[in-house]
């Protein structure tokens, strides 16, 4: 995982640093709901600077290390930590 300085400015970090943080903070935000699933559209509530394609392409970059998965389709679809449910 990427260290992040205190008082850094986000122009001063590694761009694979700060897709690290975006990340994992997509997991925490997982982990605090607990098992329930996640709509795409309650990760753009609490991370109102991301675009949904953003948070999209996050997710699915969890899902491809095997982190996160996507149960059903379109609007209806849940997101969950791999390891629940």
């Amino acid at each position: 995982s990427a260290e992040v300085c205190v008082g850094a400015k986000w122009t001063d970090l590694d761009p694979a640093a700060i897709e690290s943080f975006r990340k994992t903070w997509i997991e925490k935000h997982m982990q605090n709901e607990g098992n329930r699933g996640l709509h795409l559209n309650e990760f753009a509530q609490v991370l109102p600077s991301f675009s949904d394609r953003k948070i999209q392409r996050l997710l699915n970059a969890l899902a491809n290390k095997g982190q996160a998965k996507v149960i059903g389709k379109t609007k209806g679809a849940k997101w969950y930590l791999a390891d629940s449910k």
